[in-house]
């Protein structure tokens, strides 16, 4: 066979060398369009699925949550392997699927279970679908800085400005913020103040929730007009939480 090619080649000469010039040409042209990593991702195709239960212990991450989630994953359509981690305060489930499984098809069938069993897991507890990407796909990492702007302000930039921005860029799975200070107002409580006040955590809590929030009423017609009634309470600032009145007390 290898005889029968060397001697086609030498007697058709110009016939090889066009061949291999027009190969040559095309694969130029082609080169541009074709797909390169710079990391391979030679992970399995999975999926992963995270819960948080704060405050709660391995053990009874593992019974309450990540039981009732794992063998809720288990007969999907072409799954090789199902793998489990329970943390303090987190459940993790990894769901492996065979090759050549369309990653958003596998994404697909496991957050329609993930659906199904949330039913049967404890209150407050929400799992969630992890990035369309593996750790093999970080392949850009960039910081933000100011001479002006303190860590604060850089992390709002970061998550409400930039990272919008490059979510939408085409083939970006995820955009991880990290570090900075993250945005949040908290209310440190006196419990030598709360006990002369005769109020517990609950009512503290309840008040700061009931008085955060817009409520939506009726319609109210008049001179062929409708007017929509709103109730506005989310809170704005510092002293919109200062004012919020927690309890009535006459003693």
């Amino acid at each position: 066979m290898l005889n029968a090619i060397i001697n086609f080649s030498l007697k058709n000469r110009v016939l090889v060398i066009a061949v291999t010039a027009l190969t040559a040409v095309y694969g130029a042209f082609v080169i541009n369009d074709t797909p390169i990593d710079a990391y391979p991702d030679l992970s399995e195709n999975q999926v992963l699925v995270s819960a948080d239960w704060m405050g709660r212990g391995p053990q009874e991450i593992q019974d309450q949550v990540t039981y009732p989630l794992e063998t809720a994953m288990r007969g999907l359509p072409r799954v090789k392997q199902v793998r489990s981690a329970s943390s303090f305060g987190m459940s993790l489930i990894t769901v492996i699927f065979e090759d050549g499984v369309d990653p958003y098809f596998a994404r697909q069938v496991v957050g329609e279970k993930v659906q199904e069993a949330s039913s049967r897991l404890p209150r407050g507890v929400q799992p969630v679908l992890g990035p369309a990407s593996t750790a093999m796909g970080q392949v850009f990492m960039y910081t933000v800085e100011s001479g002006s702007y303190n860590l604060a302000d850089l992390r709002a930039l970061q998550d409400y400005t930039i990272k919008p921005h490059l979510s939408s860029v085409a083939g970006v799975a995820e955009v991880a913020s990290i570090g900075g200070y993250v945005r949040q107002y908290q209310v440190n409580l006196d419990p030598h103040l709360m006990q002369s006040f005769r109020v517990n955590f609950n009512e503290v809590f309840g008040a700061l929730a009931a008085n955060n929030a817009n409520i939506g009423a009726k319609v109210v017609e008049q001179n062929g007009q409708e007017y929509i009634v709103r109730g506005l309470g989310l809170i704005k600032s510092i002293e919109d939480i200062k004012n919020i009145v927690v309890s009535q007390n006459n003693h």
